[in-house]
Parts: structure tokens; sequence; C-alpha cells
């Protein structure tokens, strides 16, 4: 049957002999027989849109995996835990797929394939015989009638003929496509022959434009009746009249998929034409990719490159991993340089990542990406891109938010759709961390083969129709030589276990830097020529201009930055395994042998880390070994906290540079990212010296409008700096506990910043540490969470979860969660107020005495919030078990300390004191350029100052507990001894150098003039503050100036008259005069016992 005989039948207006011969040789008594072909293996139903579907949460491999409604009711999950949603439409019921489910939980009537099972033995071999000449006659047919007429529209043929041609196809391919899909659902056996016919070659040859070197020519192929489907469905317009093409022939794919026999060949189809598949309106095949991109057995065939007779293999010598990140490299190129070239109407960003989240948690050897130098390159290349895709773009004629979307925004949503990718490598590179830290393979010989053998420079694609020039470039810049193609080659083959482990992970963290570094480099390129704003003695100690609010200023930074991000995930891995480490270790010197000395390694019986090594100091080798600068980094992960800060502050008007709409969502879309951020700058801190790192926050958020107040700023940059020194950063997720704590504590906060955090939002949230641990489903940790933490109300004819009692509160909430905003502490102290009252109430009546003492009498306790303390204060590290090792913990316990001592952070501090007290005395004419201050605004500042006398205490503590032998316990134990200066001012002197920027630049930058003259908190506290050069606070005259330690006073003696104090003002400067010696005599004996109680308060 050649094209010119089917074409004159077209013209003729009458159907092919052959079509008759294929419908009219399945009559009633053929269709009789193949009725009984036994009972059926697996369920294979297609699902349909807001159809009723289960998962169990006991049985299923994972959360894809699912059952329709009748397996469901006679399978034995019916007693299991498990989860009932209205399905999306797409996909197939499960039930007896052994990937899928564990055998005990088929339903009644699926028993699940066996390895090497055939169903076509079942049937007779006449009968077979004939279904193989039916099945290969109707796909050979259907297959050739799409080549010849093709689904395209052809401009220059009338619309007339077109419509003509399109009615004869769809009455040429009504009838066989009705008989095809009763082949492949009537039967197990039919459709394992429907599939052995879809891999046959077609009868015509297939054109294909193929480039050859820099010219293009087309050559004919003969591809499978299966491809030739996945060809059509690409076509550029698809013609929209063929009802059986649209609704029916396509669908023959999804009634085949549930045999295992044709997953290997649809996986290969998708992988070979994925990056075409990702910029086009979304087509049929790819509903057909979480049956098979999501199963085991096929991402281990692709890894492993076995061969699946009789299938030849399509995608040639590229893994599943090398096919994901090339799609995912073609969609970030264009993304990164030809944005326009994608369709408006396409969510390009969510198929490239989400199937590549499909394959790598489907199989724990997908984690030989972390191990490739090749796919790991390809992996960050691909975040940098992202990273360097997303700009605040200023308004211009041709853009602006009247037509900005953020789900347009194709970089935020990439970043957003990789979420779960990120939790999947974070396990991979754990895993084989902790394998080399035990002594063990972290894969078989057979895993890692194919990633050897590879070519040392990618492949070309697969696809002959693709040709972009860029992504080309990219790929080909991955070159591994001369670098080794494994990452774990590195290590050597003598090294122990921990050598090993800790030089796999600098060969990560050096090839994440070397994309990194330039794509900040290409970012900061765009400040041309470059300026400084603050000078030094050298290069290295100049500090460049950044300054968003300038209009000539070009816009480099984005609240997208998943390079970054990601870098904070590996450091966060090694945390974690020089945590396990620690506790090898500990676990070693209990069973050794007590004539040996020293620390041994597991597997060797050898010393090979020491104990105390800081977990930062891998991070701190590779960037001097990179030559990394931190100032840059610094900028690129502080701008979207700076730029959330002006957005609060009023100086971005929302049709301006999109960025009110950008900080809206990153603020609730982007929620874990901003943790994440803040992380990141906690690591830049213990990399930076103390003076440098303080100084660069303080200018960056320093940068203002002329027209606004003095000291607008003040209360974002004092918030940064609490919730870098405040949060609990040191415990990482290993295990399903250390998940339950997170998630309570994300749960929590989220329930204390809004009223309307239903059950839908909390899953939400679990939905965030999805992957974070292989097998562990964070929906089944919430009801336990909530019960202990949450109770419902009813507000608004819907039911909201709110925090459960007062002790909750204090146990779980801080006010310098990364998540928690100033407009926030006005509702968050009303809650707290009205669960103190019924605290209060519910005491009174156990103590049967409600008539006399009520929750509004005086004899009531007042609403105090816990007092901030340093975390380690709070809960000593040695009993934490998620604790950091003991190196770490001296690095940070220093680089906090040091961070509360700055000069940037103690002059934003006490300056904002004395404009607070000049506010509240009525100091107009004073104060008139300055921003009004309020007892929130207050709060920070009194909370630095609170911890920075903490910090003293901790310092003086620890030289004392150094010299005596003594373990340096008694503040955290509740003590309060005195502090020493002379040590604390040595301390500073030994581990705080000066930042290198000219002294003259800094006294204009510092908002208390002298800051720079005093060394300790002591003698800053002292000194008389005077403020010039700008309108402030104070005049120039001696006269009017005056002492912080004076001004603290006036404080404490204001609020502690004052009815109600809930931030616990009074008691902070209670604390901190009482630490530098100026108790004022005022205060009565019990209020110095309440602040001492108060201050040495653990909130748990």
């Amino acid at each position: 049957m050649t094209e010119d005989t089917l074409r004159a039948w077209c013209a003729a207006g009458q159907l092919p002999p052959l079509e008759w011969w294929l419908v009219m040789t399945m009559d009633e008594e053929a269709r009789e027989e193949l009725a009984h072909q036994g009972a059926p293996r697996v369920c294979g139903r297609a699902l349909t849109r807001h159809e009723a579907i289960v998962s169990c949460l006991e049985c299923a491999v994972d959360s894809t995996c699912v059952f329709c409604a009748d397996c469901f009711q006679h399978s034995p999950c019916r007693n299991h835990k498990h989860i009932v949603r209205h399905g999306s439409g797409g996909g197939i019921c499960d039930c007896g797929d052994p990937l899928a489910w564990k055998l005990a939980s088929f339903c009644s009537r699926h028993r699940g394939f066996q390895q090497g099972d055939d169903p076509a033995a079942a049937l007779r071999p006449t009968q077979k015989r004939w279904l193989e000449v039916v099945t290969r006659g109707l796909l050979l047919y259907q297959a050739t009638l799409m080549q010849v007429f093709p689904l395209r529209v052809n401009e220059s043929r009338p619309r007339v003929d077109k419509d003509a041609e399109m009615r004869w196809l769809d009455r040429a391919l009504r009838r066989t496509v009705a008989l095809s899909l009763h082949l492949a659902n009537v039967g197990e056996g039919s459709r394992r022959l429907m599939c052995l016919a879809l891999m046959e070659k077609t009868v015509q040859p297939h054109l294909v434009a193929r480039r050859v070197g820099d010219n293009g020519a087309v050559v004919s192929v003969h591809v499978s009746c299966l491809e030739e489907f996945f060809i059509a469905n690409l076509a550029p317009a698809r013609g929209k009249g063929c009802i059986i093409w649209e609704n029916s022939l396509l669908y023959l794919l999804g009634g085949c998929v549930s045999d295992p026999l044709l997953r290997i060949p649809i996986a290969e189809l998708l992988l070979k034409y994925e990056e075409r598949l990702s910029v086009v309106e979304r087509q049929h095949v790819e509903e057909l990719a979480v049956q098979v991109l999501s199963v085991k057995n096929v991402v281990d065939g692709l890894l492993q490159k076995t061969s699946h007779p009789p299938w030849q293999c399509v995608i040639g010598n590229e893994t599943i991993l090398h096919r994901m990140l090339s799609a995912l490299l073609y969609v970030c190129c264009h993304v990164h340089r030809n944005s326009e070239l994608l369709p408006d109407d396409v969510e390009v960003a969510y198929q490239p990542c989400h199937w590549f989240e499909l394959a790598v948690a489907a199989s724990e050897n997908a984690r030989v990406m972390v191990v490739s130098r090749q796919l790991f390159r390809a992996w960050c290349k691909a975040l940098c891109l992202i990273g360097l895709s997303s700009k605040v773009v200023r308004e211009t004629r041709e853009s602006g938010s009247a037509n900005y979307i953020i789900d347009k925004d194709n970089a935020m949503k990439m970043e957003a759709g990789l979420r779960y990718a990120f939790n999947i490598v974070r396990h991979m590179v754990f895993g084989v961390g902790a394998a080399l830290l035990s002594g063990k393979e972290p894969f078989s010989a057979a895993a890692v083969a194919p990633l050897a053998s590879f070519p040392l420079v990618w492949d070309a694609s697969p696809d002959p129709m693709l040709s972009y020039a860029y992504h080309r470039q990219v790929l080909d810049a991955l070159a591994l030589p001369p670098a080794s193609p494994l990452l774990l080659a590195a290590s050597g083959t003598n090294a122990n276990g921990g050598e090993q482990c800790r030089a796999y992970m600098r060969e990560l963290f050096m090839e994440c830097l070397q994309f990194i570094n330039a794509a900040l480099a290409e970012k900061r390129g765009a400040f041309t020529p470059a300026t400084y704003v603050l000078s030094g003695h050298d290069a290295e100690h100049m500090l460049p201009r950044y300054d968003l609010l300038d209009g000539k200023s070009p816009n480099p930074t984005s609240f997208v930055v998943p390079h970054l991000r990601f870098f904070a995930v590996l450091v966060q891995v090694w945390a974690g395994l020089l945590q396990q480490q620690q506790q090898q270790q500990a676990q070693l010197r209990t069973t050794k042998v007590p004539c040996f000395g020293g620390d041994a390694d597991a597997s060797t019986g050898e010393p090979w880390h020491h104990e105390d090594e800081s977990s930062c100091a891998l991070v701190s080798e590779v960037f001097a070994a990179s030559q990394s600068r931190a100032d840059y980094w610094i900028d690129e992960c502080l701008m979207p906290v700076v730029l959330v800060a002006q957005v609060e502050r009023g100086l971005w008007p929302r049709d301006e540079g999109d960025v009110t709409l950008r900080t809206l969502h990153y603020l609730s879309v982007l929620a874990p990212e901003i943790a994440t951020d803040v992380y990141l700058l906690h690591v830049l801190m213990l990399l930076t010296p103390s003076e440098a790192f303080a100084t660069q926050l303080l200018q960056r958020h320093a940068v203002t409008r002329p027209d606004e107040p003095t000291g607008s700023w003040y209360p974002q940059f004092l918030r940064l700096v609490l919730t870098l020194c405040l949060t609990e950063w040191s415990a990482v997720i290993r295990d399903a506990a250390d998940v339950r704590r997170v998630l309570q504590r994300e749960v929590v906060h989220s329930v204390v910043l809004s009223r309307k955090v239903s059950f839908h939002v909390v899953e939400g949230i679990a939905e965030r540490f999805k992957h974070m641990i292989p097998g562990l489903d964070p929906h089944t940790l919430l009801p336990s969470i909530l019960d202990e933490v949450a109770v419902l109300e009813q507000r608004e004819h819907a039911q909201v979860f709110a925090i459960k009692d007062a002790a909750t509160w204090r146990a779980n909430v801080s006010l310098y969660h990364p998540l928690v905003r100033d407009h926030s502490l006005p509702g968050m102290q009303e809650s707290y107020e009205r669960l103190v009252r019924r605290e209060n109430m519910a005491r009174a009546r156990e103590e049967g005495g409600v008539s006399i003492r009520t929750a509004a009498s005086p004899s009531a306790p007042r609403a105090v919030l816990p007092l901030p303390n340093l975390p380690w204060l709070e809960a000593p590290q040695q009993t934490q078990p998620g604790g950091v090792d003991t190196g770490s913990e001296v690095v940070l316990h220093r680089k906090v300390c040091l961070l509360l001592q700055t000069p940037a952070v103690l002059s934003v501090a006490i300056a904002t004191v004395h404009m607070y007290l000049a506010c509240v005395k009525g100091s107009e004419k004073k104060a008139a350029n300055n921003a009004p201050m309020s007892e929130g605004q207050l709060l920070h500042a009194m909370s630095v100052l609170h911890l920075a006398v903490q910090a003293c205490r901790v310092i003086s503590s620890s030289a004392h507990s150094a010299t005596s032998g003594a373990p340096s316990s008694s503040c955290a134990q509740g003590s309060r001894p005195a502090i020493d200066w002379d040590v604390v001012k040595a301390f500073q002197q030994q581990f705080m150098p000066p930042s290198g920027y000219a002294r003259d630049e800094l006294k204009q930058l510092f908002p208390v003039q002298g800051i720079l003259d005093a060394t300790t908190l002591k003698e800053k506290l002292e000194s008389a503050v005077v403020r010039c050069g700008e309108p402030g606070l104070l005049s120039c005259e001696a006269s009017e100036a005056r002492t912080t330690i004076a001004v603290l006073q006036q404080i404490y003696v204001q609020f502690n008259e004052l009815g109600s104090d809930v931030y616990g003002i009074a008691l902070m400067a209670a604390h901190i005069l009482q630490g530098v010696g100026e108790l004022s005599p005022a205060l009565p004996a019990e209020g110095a016992v309440a602040a001492e109680r108060h201050t040495t308060h653990r909130r748990g």
C-alpha cells in the first residue's frame, strides 16, 4: 500500500480494501473468544479527572501509586492508613503492579506480573498467530496513514481540500482504531501482542531533516509505529478536526502502558523528544510520563543501559539522567537567552522539573548523578542559568507590572519546581558521603560503569530536529578533560573512610563554586565602571557599590538564587556528615581496646578526622582555593532580604520594577527559600571577618532615598542580625525525628502569623518536606504535631488552627523566625496576651479562687513574651542529639558573640534607643527628621543589647573556665557571674580584626559618632552619644549629649511603670544595666529577681 494508492483512495472518497479486511476479520465469534484470556494481572484502568483515587500510606512505593475505587474496595488496604482524593486526570490504576505496591496489597482480582511472565503464552497457537497478523496489520496501516497524511496545517493548500482530507482520514482510522483499543483492553495476551506490534518498524520511511556539520540534510529512516505516533503528536499545528486521533488513537498508548514490556520504549521516546516536549503545548504522550519515569526498574534499566529486545534503543549512549539534564538545560537556555521564543501560553517550567523529580526519586541508583562529574556539572549549570534569568528590571515602555504576571516568570517557577529535587539531591549526597564514611562502596560496579565509559564530551541529541546553538554550546562547556569522570576518583584508593568523604565533599564544593563564581562575575559585570562605597588600604578591602534604588544602576539581582541555595544544601549535608562522624567516634571510644590510643576509623582502625574540626573549615578552604569573592556572595543572598525591607519601607511603588509583586510571592510561595537565604548568610558570617560582614550588611540596608526619614532602615537591619543570632542552624535533618522537629516549627509559626490556617494550608507546609527522607510521607506527621501544638477553632464559617496554649507558644515561637516580619508583631502580641489570660484564668480555677483572683486582677502575672536568649544557653549542645560537632560549636559561638560586639550592629541599636526616648519625650523639633520609633522597633534594639551582654558574659565565663579547667556551663545553668571586661576586650582584639575600610568613611556610615573610639560594649554604652553630619536625634552640643546607660535607665523606669510590657523591655533593660554594673538604685529587689528569672528562662 503505497502513498500514491492511499492518495487515490482519498481523492475518490473511498476506504482502502485493507481497512475492510482488518475490520471484517474481527467478527463477533472472534471477539467472544478473546474475552476469555484469564484473570488480568494488573488493572491499568485509565483514571479520569475528579475521579476518586486512593493511596495507601503503608503499601504504596510512593505518592504517585494509586488505586481506583473498585480495586481499593477489594484490597486489604481498606484497613490500612490511606488517603482518598480527587484525581487530576491522566495515569492508570496501579493495582497488580509489584513496582508500585506490596504484593500482599493487590486486590482479589489482580495478582500482578511475575518475572518473565508472557501473557500471550496463554493463547492457543492458532489464535496467537492470527492476533499477531491482525495487530501488526492494524498498527502498520494506522502508522502509514499518519505518515502520508500529516496532521499539520499546510497554508499553501486551500482550506476546503484540507478539510476534505481530514474527514477522509477520520473515516479511514475510525473503525481500525476502535479495534486496536478493543484488543489492548480485552485481555493481557492481546495487549502483549499489541505492544510487540507497536515496536515494529513502519512500512514507509520517515523523512528527517538532520544537521550534518554546518549544513542540513534530509534523510529517510524507518522508525517504530510507536515512535511514529510520538512524532505525529509533536506536530506544531495539529489538525483539530481528527477526533479519532485526538480521543482514541493516542489513548491506545495509555491502554498498553500497563504492560511492563512497553515501559522502556515509552520512556526512551519521552526522553528522546523531551527537549521539544518541554517547549510546546502540553501533549497527550506527556501524560504517560508518571507511568514510566517513576518506576524503579525503568529508571535502573535506563541508567545501566541494559538491552530490552525486541526494542532497539533510540537514545544512543545517554542514560536517563543525561537526557533529563539536557532537557532541563534546554529550557534554562531558552529562559536565560531567548525567552521571547517561548510561547506565552505554555507552562515550560513544569515538565522538565517534574520529570526530573520523578526519575531521581524512583531509584536509589539515581544518586550516581552526584558522583558523575559531568552530570553534576550539568545540574550546577542549570541552577546558575535559572539564577541569571530572573532580574528586577525597571519599568520601560515594553515591560512593567501592568503586563507582569508571577506565573509567567519562568525562572521563578523553575526554581519552585525544583524544590523537591533539592531534597532528593540532598539525600543523594548524604548517602554517598555516609557510605564513604563507613568504609563502604556507595555503588556497585555495574551502576558506575556506564558513567565511567561515557564520552568526555556530551553526545549530540538523539532528536535530529533539535538545533539550538546556545544549548549545544552549554553542553560542550561541560566537557571533562582534564578532570576525572567520577568525583570519587579524587579521594584515592588508599585513603580511609573519613578522608574519602572529605575529598568527595571537597570535589562537590569546588565544582559548585566554579559555576557560581562565574555566574556572580557575570551579574556584577553589569556594574561598569566599578565604583566603591567604602575604600580601604588595598583592593581586597574595598566595598563595591550596589544601589538598586538608583535608576541608573543595573539590576542584576532577584529573588531567584537557586545556585546559592543549593550550595547551602551542600553545607548542611557536610555538617550532617560531621555529626555522624562524631557519633561514630563516640561509639568507637566506648568499645575500643584500652591499649589502643586515639580515635580510629570504624573500618581501618586508623585516626582520620579530629572531632574539633569545624564544619565551616572545609567551606573556608574551598572558598580560598577557588578565590571566591565573599562580598559578592553576601550581596547575592542578602539582596532578596534587602528588597523585602525596601518594599516594607515604601521605596518601591507597586508599578515600579515589579518588586512589590515579587516580594509578595517571595514571602508566601517561596517561604522555605527565605530560611535557606538566611542560613547561607549565617554560613558566610562564619567565613567572613565579623566587622567586615556586619559593615556590609549595614551599608546595603542603609541605601535610602533622599526624602526618607533617618533611621527608617534600622528595624529591618536589626531584625536580620537577630535572626542570624537566634535561629538554631546547627541541627540538620537526618531522620524522621528531625523532619518532625522542623515541620512542627514551620506549622507553629504559620499558625501564629495567620488566622486562616486550615488543614489544607498545613498540608501545603508538609509538602515542602517531600522527599526529604526516602519513604517518609511528611503528611503522616501532621496529626501528632497538630494534636500537640494546635486546636481547631471556628472562624468565618471555616475551621482553622490556633496555638494550643501559652506554654506551647513559649516552647515553639520565636519573634525572629525568618518568616516573621514587623507588621506581624501587633497580631502576635494580641494572640499571646489572649493565651496568657486564658492560662491565668485556668490557674485561678484550679486554685479555687476565681472570684478572688481573676485574669484581670493586679495579682495575676503580666503577659511577657520569652526574652531572647542565645540558643546554646537555652539548650546546651551536649544534650541535643542533632547538635554540631565540638569544633563547629566553638566557631559558631565565637562568631555570634563577635557579631553582637561589632560597631555596625551596636551603633544602630544605640541610635534606636536614643531615638525612641527622644520621640516619647516629645522632642518633635529634635526628632523631626527621624523615623518614628515604635515599641516593636525598640524591641529589636533592646534585644540586640540584651544579647550583646549575654555574649560578653559567655566570653568572660569561657575565659575563666579555660584557665581553671572547669567547663563553661555557668551561663547555661542560670548564674550570672560578673563580666570581666578586660577579658572581653582581649577577646575582641584577638578574634575581631578591623574591617580594613577607611575610618573616616565608617564614621560617616555608622549612625552614632564616636562608636569606633570605644572597644567594649561597656565603653560604648558609657560614651556620650552625639549625632553630627545629618539631621539626627541629638544636636552637636555637648551639653545635650547623653550616655546610653542613662537612656536605658529612663527606658526601664518608663516601662516598669506601665501596666503592661509584653515585650519585656524593662526586664531586658535591667539585665543590660546589671551586666555593665550600672544597675539603677530605683530598681526594686523583686525587679532584679524577675529580670534574672526571665533572662535565664528556657523556651523549650
